[in-house]
């Protein structure tokens, strides 16, 4: 029964996420509401607080909301989703995987110093293709 429960919130929470409702609000009422069917209400908060108090997490989200910012602010993201559709457009049936691949890159550079050394070399590749 449960089981049924939780893929009837998950449903919902796609076709509210079609509909272009806001994503952060949409998840954490549904997590909040399938841990209340649970009889557990406070499980998905106490699990966001012991998360919360790891040194390492915080020092990941404020490196990479320092990031984000300054892709935004320099208008730098427009150009690498650019420069990596250019690449993508070329895979056809390899689209996929591809975005997959270079998602899994991105996401390497953005909280580490080693990973922005792997993001220049992608690059590198980019501007060769």
């Amino acid at each position: 029964m449960m089981v049924i429960i939780g893929a009837i919130i998950v449903i919902g929470v796609i076709y509210l996420l079609l509909k272009r409702h806001e994503s952060r609000m949409v998840l954490i009422a549904a997590g909040i509401l399938m841990a209340v069917i649970a009889g557990k209400p406070m499980a998905a908060l106490d699990a966001f607080a012991k998360s919360m108090t790891n040194a390492g997490l915080i020092t990941s989200v404020c490196s990479c909301m320092g990031f984000a910012m300054v892709m935004k602010y320099t208008g730098c993201d427009k150009h690498l989703v650019v420069a990596i559709g250019k690449v993508l457009k070329k895979m056809g049936f390899m689209l996929i995987p591809g975005a997959t691949i270079a998602t899994f890159i991105i996401n390497i550079a953005i909280p580490s110093a080693a990973g922005c050394r792997r993001m220049r070399c992608f690059l590198q590749f980019l501007d060769a293709c």
